[in-house]
């Protein structure tokens, strides 16, 4: 049995570090439709909860393009919480609000400059999220299963005040196109299935430069959604990272089913059946896929013990993908399965270098 969640993509991230300081916090309120589904670092959200970590809203337009100009709108609303720092921050302080990278989904606080006065200060911005024409236009940008992702930042000046910023919010949107009946997704959690992974650190130790992982295991998850009105059977082929294996517990494999169709974000709220061990398989043969229910791979895996720092990816992120393929008797030899959508599915997952000791 496994509880879970899963990811899709309009993101706002706000910096942030470790409490010891006064530091504000945030928390949204959807406005209007389309109601996202909310989280909190990986798990169902109370709404008012101002969170420490990330916060996330998930959007999905089931169309065969995005939608120009205004979509959605929400709350942010900001507390500055007192931890009793030593020493005492020095106020005011100004805090601004703004978005951070690519310009193909625009968020726009309505109010996106505050000055705070002292802790228990309490602020709120109403924000727009907007897609723009040219994203409409690029059909490079409308193919099924696209994410758009824009970021919001919090910024609290001057940066030596001892205010930080301590939540994360994130806001997704996927494009699902409403002829793809078996739907594919690529996600990471630990490997007890239980929360959500979106980055990690790899420790650099010894003259040699070798590298660790943290945390030391993930599983990397491959969820199918079949919404056909048939069963599918299919051959399911997964690919780590040039610098990741499987694990050493004897079945690293599994796979599990669940009724209905349970997408990534719902992922932590579904309970799934019991698993099947796969052993060490990275391809698994002839799999049955019924009619209205959702089959989970997934791979506990973990960093080459003989990895070096020297061998880590220049883009800062490790690759894992994986294909579903018509049955055929070498594993994932057949036909890629064309109502599988996207197929082959992959998913990046970032990393921060860190020396040990540092």
């Amino acid at each position: 049995m496994a509880r879970k969640t899963a990811l899709l993509t309009l993101a706002v991230a706000v910096c942030s570090s470790a409490l010891g300081k006064d530091a504000i916090q945030a928390s949204v309120t959807p406005l209007n439709t389309p109601v996202p589904l909310v989280t909190a670092n990986g798990n169902p959200y109370s709404a008012g909860t101002y969170a420490v970590g990330t916060i996330q809203l998930w959007y999905t337009v089931n169309a065969y393009q995005f939608p120009a100009g205004p979509f959605a709108s929400f709350e942010l609303n900001m507390i500055d919480a007192n931890y009793s720092a030593k020493p005492p921050a020095a106020y005011p302080v100004d805090l601004k609000i703004g978005q951070l990278g690519s310009s193909n989904l625009l968020v726009t606080p309505t109010a996106s400059s505050f000055t705070i006065t002292a802790p228990g200060w309490e602020g709120t911005s109403r924000v727009s999220v907007e897609i723009p024409q040219s994203t409409v236009t690029n059909p490079a940008l409308n193919a099924d299963g696209t994410d758009l992702v824009a970021n919001i930042q919090l910024v609290t000046d001057p940066n030596g005040a001892g205010v930080d910023t301590v939540t994360n919010v994130q806001v997704h949107i996927i494009l699902v196109h409403p002829t793809s009946c078996m739907r594919v997704f690529n996600f990471f959690t630990d490997p007890e299935l239980e929360h959500l992974i979106e980055t990690v650190q790899v420790n650099v130790t010894g003259k040699a430069e070798n590298v660790g992982l943290i945390p030391g295991q993930l599983s990397d998850n491959v969820l199918v959604v079949n919404g056909c009105a048939d069963s599918v059977a299919l051959d399911l082929a997964v690919t780590l990272d040039p610098l990741f294996e499987p694990g050493s517990n004897g079945n690293p494999v599994k796979t599990l089913s669940a009724a209905g169709s349970v997408a990534p974000m719902t992922f932590l709220e579904v309970v799934f059946g019991a698993e099947t061990p796969r052993g060490t398989n990275l391809c698994i043969s002839n799999l049955q896929v019924a009619a209205g229910t959702t089959l989970l791979a997934a791979v506990q895996t973990g960093m080459l013990k003989d990895a070096t720092s020297g061998s880590l990816p220049t883009g800062n992120a490790f690759e894992f993908s994986a294909k579903l393929t018509e049955p055929d008797a070498s594993c994932g030899g057949g036909e890629a399965l064309s109502i599988a959508v996207p197929n082959p599915v992959s998913v990046s997952l970032p990393f921060t270098k860190q020396s040990a000791g540092k």
